[in-house]
């Protein structure tokens, strides 16, 4: 895919969610998250992408890196110091 087909994808996906993280609800420091890691065979289509805030994003890395299984709870619960409202979705 090229590079401008994924800026259009990664453009729609936070279009989707209002701009925010899908975990937390935060509109600062989006990026996108790959489902499915690139190294590990994901692309770039929307179906594989997931806004996330930096420290959602480095959250769930951490987690996916560390090989236990999350616990959805958790993902969804965690709370941030600088973030006033979580939002589920």
């Amino acid at each position: 895919m090229s590079k401008e087909r994924y800026q259009q994808n990664r453009a729609r996906v936070f279009e989707i969610y209002g701009n925010q993280c899908g975990v937390c609800g935060s509109s600062n420091n989006l990026t996108t998250h790959h489902i499915v890691r690139k190294s590990e065979g994901g692309g770039d289509e929307m179906s594989n992408l997931y806004p996330l805030c930096r420290e959602d994003h480095d959250y769930i890395e951490r987690l996916i890196d560390s090989k236990e299984p999350p616990k959805q709870k958790v993902i969804y619960q965690r709370k941030h110091k600088k973030h006033k409202k979580h939002k589920r979705r």
